[in-house]
């Protein structure tokens, strides 16, 4: 059965990991959203598009069948969320799914210049996931980790200090 899982990314590596990845024929999503900028320095507002999750993306596997060991080996991935070693741990079926569908086809999620209707929030996403994009990167993550539990924050960050000092 295919379900979703979270690679974690090197520093600003996000795109090489997406790039390689369905390179390699893995099934990968990397959420983009709009993010508003106002500098007082030069009056300059807009909008650039960034990465939903710094240093977060999610491929499709089957552990039937896919060898995530090839995932982690993958360059720009720094390793998979995982409770165990031996297993990496799948997201709540419906969550990114339910992501997907509000992408637009520029990639961005809720994208407002996209003038689809976007599909009604899936039984399985958590209610603060409806609007994930009016938070800011650090709180969108933490959303993110709490899916894998309420101790996967700390876990998670212990994972990526040990990861970054070898």
């Amino acid at each position: 059965m295919t379900l979703w899982y979270c690679a974690w990314t090197e520093p600003a590596r996000e795109w090489r990991a997406y790039h390689e990845l369905t390179a390699a024929g893995f099934k990968t999503y990397l959420p983009l959203h709009l993010h508003h900028f106002d500098t007082k320095r030069d009056h300059r507002s807009g909008y650039r598009i960034e990465v939903m999750f710094p240093r977060y993306l999610f491929t499709a596997l089957d552990l039937a069948i896919d060898q995530w060991g090839a995932v982690v080996r993958t360059r720009g991935v720094a390793g998979l969320i995982r409770h165990a070693p031996d297993q990496p741990t799948a997201l709540p079926p419906g969550v990114i799914e339910n992501l997907i569908e509000r992408t637009s086809p520029r990639g961005i999620v809720d994208d407002p210049g996209d003038n689809a209707p976007h599909s009604a929030p899936h039984a399985a996403q958590p209610p603060e996931w409806r609007n994930i994009t009016s938070l800011g990167s650090a709180a969108r993550v933490r959303l993110l980790c709490r899916l894998f539990g309420p101790d996967a924050a700390q876990r998670i960050v212990s994972e990526d200090e040990t990861a970054h000092a070898a």
